[in-house]
């Protein structure tokens, strides 16, 4: 239900890591009911805790709404350019992020996803879903070719997924 509703964007070009969240948290911030600046500083901060890039070219930023209830909203997003992830632990300080000199790693693919604390059992199945979604053998292919919000749902909608 969440993925069949989720905003979903296809971000042209490479923005910075600050743009795409703020840009992810205005689609976030009406069905949420905050205010996209906070959400926005909110991702950028988790960012730099930890990343949230679970295989190259993707990552599933998520945060847990603290004194909220009922909600749980994700938001697609496909990063034409790609974004580079590791701006977060350059700006907030949460250390080395790997080899200096190679090039980072550049993110093509984000699943946003955003539960309150009494979401937490929906929130770590949209993290299952997304990771076996990714693991398909024609997932990039897809990512790549869908063009419109709704082919980005499509494709996690569509996938095939063991259920536990």
């Amino acid at each position: 239900r969440a993925v069949a509703a989720a905003p979903a964007v296809v971000v042209p070009g490479a923005p910075s890591l600050r743009g795409l969240f703020e840009d992810v948290a205005r689609e976030a911030a009406g069905p949420l009911g905050l205010d996209p600046a906070g959400i926005a500083e909110r991702l950028f901060a988790r960012e730099a805790a930890a990343s949230t890039v679970i295989a190259p070219g993707v990552a599933v930023p998520h945060l847990v709404l603290k004194g909220r209830t009922g909600s749980f909203v994700a938001v697609l997003a496909k990063i034409e350019g790609g974004a580079d992830f590791s701006e977060a632990a350059a700006d907030g300080g949460a250390g080395d992020c790997g080899d200096a000199d190679a090039p980072p790693e550049r993110v093509r693919t984000a699943v946003f996803l955003f539960a309150s604390e009494d979401k937490r059992g929906e929130h770590l199945r949209a993290l299952a879903m997304v990771a076996q979604t990714i693991m398909a053998p024609s997932f990039s292919a897809r990512w790549e070719k869908a063009r419109t919000p709704q082919q980005l749902r499509d494709i996690f909608l569509l996938a095939r997924r063991t259920r536990g």
